[in-house]
């Protein structure tokens, strides 16, 4: 715990120093006996690989086997997390210059879930985001797609193109058959109703690939809380 006369300590630098047991056993300490904490977070992470899937939820189906103080204060964390980065945090980006920053959010919100899903996010005529929907929560190698169903979304939106993002569990970025097969036809569907498809990437833990561009890139891990415009769309439009 820190101690009053560690008050002027700097915070941030401090917890970034602690590895992830060290981390959720301070955590756990708080709603917990103080000498059952690290024991707590180990059991915790042993049925994950990091804090951010503890953090998403994923924990639930092992429920019975978890303190209930400590269950509930994660569950407490996991509401704060996601109010923080809201579903509408990227409403004004500006992708053509951000486009690291939606993929990290996507990183953050679909990369460690233990199944497929898919996002999509509205652009207007200048490529700034307007809207953002959840359209498919799948399996482990696989989520459902509509892409004609993508299209009317799209447009009651008022869409002038689109952005389709979807995980891959397995962690290879690259897109299967299926996935470029999928992206021509949704682009199809968006193309009779005068929508383009922006891009369609693939997202992982640490890598992400674009349909539009046919690379591999690694995430840069710099997600901004977006609340508004864009810094970059502010700046754009002062000129």
């Amino acid at each position: 715990m820190i101690r009053k006369k560690d008050s002027q300590i700097d915070l941030k630098a401090y917890f970034s120093s602690m590895t992830d047991v060290e981390l959720l056993a301070y955590v756990c300490k708080y709603v917990a006996r103080r000498d059952q904490g690290e024991v707590i977070a180990k059991q915790l992470l042993s049925y994950f690989d990091n804090l951010t899937s503890i953090v998403h939820g994923y924990y639930l189906p092992y429920r019975g086997e978890i303190n209930e103080k400590v269950e509930f204060f994660m569950s407490l964390l996991s509401n704060v997390f996601f109010r923080f980065i809201s579903p509408k945090g990227l409403i004004g980006l500006y992708v053509s210059k951000d486009i690291n920053q939606l993929v990290e959010y996507c990183r953050i919100t679909m990369s460690f879930a233990p199944r497929e899903s898919m996002y999509i996010f509205h652009l207007d005529a200048k490529n700034i985001i307007i809207d953002e929907d959840v359209v498919g929560i799948g399996t482990t190698d696989r989520v459902p797609v509509y892409p004609k169903e993508l299209a009317k979304l799209a447009a009651w939106k008022k869409a002038s193109s689109l952005i389709v993002v979807h995980n891959h569990v397995s962690e290879n970025p690259y897109p299967s058959s299926a996935d470029i097969e999928v992206t021509n036809v949704i682009e199809e569907h968006l193309r009779r109703a005068n929508i383009k498809l922006f891009d369609h990437l693939i997202i992982t833990k640490s890598l992400y690939y674009s349909m539009k561009n046919r690379n591999c890139c690694k995430i840069s891990h710099d997600f901004l809380h977006v609340r508004g415009k864009s810094s970059v769309y502010k700046e754009k439009c002062k000129r």
